[in-house]
């Protein structure tokens, strides 16, 4: 910008003046703009820092190389491995390492991270079904993907769900059990084998279906009697009926055993882990790397007695190992240790249940990662402790640990924590 400082002789010196305090209004205005924004900006960061740091999870899932959390109010964040759109903020951008408000609707129930790590499926207290990110093999019922949640299985009042690899399992308002998606091996248990099923399809025609659980190309289901039932692949075991071998699946649900006295079921890479209204421990399927957590690396056919302990009460998986919370509180993990994902301050494996730490406060555990060789998964976990803070630990490669970094962690650490003001002032400004 220029000026003319010489009008006359009469006013130069008055001029001259004149024009410097123009050229320092000029560049106060600009300093005043750029404080301003600076101010704005900071101030909305703090905002986003203040409600993390004191954000009460209700629930969170990360079954794959990203993760979420619900909040107390109904908000939805998430974070980690964002290439097809899976953290449902309108982008692709390739990860985002630390929590991320989704939109704006304060009505989320539950989410579930798909298997595959491309896409996410949520439920709102309405029983309304979302999905958003890579829609490969019709989830969505189509082959779109989805930047932002979308609406799926409309007119279909869910109660609860799970998701498979490229699939989705679901329970009505009617406890009837619905599957749709990929169906590899039969995993979707509606009696065909028929690869992609598009629509929401009813798994025969019983109504007492209480929970789901998706595995890897296989699913276990509980029903309000207090037994279990499985479909899919059984390469290594998982369907639990004592057989196993390349080839033998089953296209519908079948009874696991005769017992009906379990209390929660959870569906893993190969293999199982379910809990007794006794509050032992139960596992089956495939043990390459310890992750039933009986001291050997032999297969389970039919479900296993972990230990002789009575006291557990919730139960994690993340690809090759496994963990659980006791009835005290306590941590312990087992299975594949080659990334910290058994959170023992080292990448040591472990062949049995082993405490973690001397905290006696945890609440909630699950893991995620991915599907590939011994020690390549990406296996981390999350867990939630009585004060609803939020922990992580393990592979960080895609930020799914959601601690600002793509750093791995051996230890539980504080995610909240982790995420402070200054380090997100970095990221946005």
């Amino acid at each position: 910008m220029s000026l003319i400082i010489y009008l006359c002789s009469e006013c130069k010196n008055r001029c001259i003046i004149a024009s410097i305090w123009m050229l320092k209004s000029i560049k106060m205005l600009k300093m005043t703009r750029i404080i301003s924004i600076f101010i704005f900006r900071f101030a909305h960061l703090l905002i986003i820092a203040y409600m993390l740091n004191n954000a009460i999870l209700y629930n969170f899932s990360s079954k794959s190389s990203h993760s979420f959390g619900i909040t107390n109010d109904g908000k939805l964040y998430g974070w980690g491995s964002n290439s097809q759109g899976q953290l449902g903020l309108g982008t692709t951008t390739l990860s985002e390492p630390s929590p991320q408000l989704v939109n704006q609707d304060n009505d989320w129930k539950k989410v579930e991270t798909g298997q595959s790590s491309f896409y996410s499926v949520g439920l709102k207290n309405n029983g309304s079904l979302w999905l958003w990110g890579g829609n490969f093999n019709k989830a969505l019922g189509n082959y779109t993907n989805h930047l932002l949640p979308v609406q799926i299985a409309t007119n279909f009042n869910c109660k609860d769900f799970s998701t498979g690899y490229w699939s989705v399992m679901a329970i009505r308002d009617d406890n009837t059990l619905w599957g749709w998606g990929d169906n590899e091996g039969g995993c979707l248990g509606v009696g065909s084998t028929t690869n992609i099923i598009s629509t929401p399809t009813q798994v025969g025609s019983d109504n007492n279906w209480s929970k789901v659980s998706c595995g890897l190309f296989h699913t276990l289901a509980l029903k309000s009697n207090g037994t279990i039932w499985a479909c899919g692949y059984n390469n290594t075991g998982q369907l639990g009926n004592g057989t196993s071998g390349n080839g033998i699946f089953s296209e519908v649900f079948v009874q696991v055993g005769s017992e009906n006295n379990w209390s929660d079921i959870l569906s893993c890479a190969g293999y199982n882990l379910a809990l007794k209204i006794d509050g032992t421990l139960w596992a089956w399927g495939i043990n390459n790397a310890s992750q039933i957590g009986d001291g050997t690396t032999i297969n389970k056919l039919v479900p296993t007695q972990i230990g002789t302990d009575t006291d557990w009460k919730s139960i994690g998986y993340s690809g090759f190992s496994s963990a659980a919370i006791k009835m005290n509180g306590t941590l312990w993990t087992w299975g594949l240790g080659a990334q910290g994902q058994l959170g023992n301050s080292s990448t040591l494996s472990a062949s049995v249940p082993t405490q973690i730490g001397t905290d006696m406060d945890w609440k909630i555990v699950t893991g995620g990662g991915g599907y590939g060789f011994v020690g390549t998964t990406g296996d981390h976990y999350l867990a939630l402790k009585q004060n609803n803070k939020l922990y992580s630990w393990g592979d960080n490669q895609s930020g799914a640990l959601g601690n600002n970094t793509t750093n791995n962690v051996n230890v539980p650490t504080s995610i909240c924590n982790t995420v402070s003001s200054v380090e997100l002032l970095k990221r946005r400004i």
